[in-house]
């Protein structure tokens, strides 16, 4: 089991990202679930964030603490994942990053011990 003061952060709170919290919490894991009206079906533990996705500044802070971050939101998936890794490219550079637009998944390494991980619902698994 991971220890608790490793922060996983989930983007949407759609069936996607409430599925994704769900199982997290479940494990024992810390959850920061984050979307636009600061509201949602959370269990007690599970902490509630207000904020806009698509704002580099508010990203960059609320991801700060994180572990894991998990990019649930309903959006173009194709689209916001490979936009999320061009911003933390020019935002860390020499930290790597990869886009790979196909099979529902974008992964990207920032800094350090940190994964993003972009899963569509609409789109099935690709196991790597």
């Amino acid at each position: 089991m991971m220890p608790r003061d490793e922060v996983h952060v989930v983007f949407g709170t759609g069936p996607v990202g409430l599925a994704v919290m769900r199982e997290l919490h479940g494990q024992g894991k810390r959850v920061r679930l984050v979307n636009r009206s600061g509201a949602a079906a959370a269990p007690q533990g599970v902490e509630v964030v207000k904020g806009n996705a698509a704002a580099p500044a508010f990203t960059r802070q609320v991801c700060q603490d994180a572990t894991v971050v998990y990019n649930c939101v309903n959006a173009p998936y194709t689209e916001l994942g490979c936009a999320f890794v061009s911003h933390a490219r020019r935002h860390s550079p020499g930290r790597g990053g990869q886009c790979e637009a196909g099979g529902g998944r974008e992964s990207l390494s920032v800094r350090p011990g940190l994964r993003f991980h972009h899963r569509s619902a609409s789109l099935p698994p690709h196991h790597t």
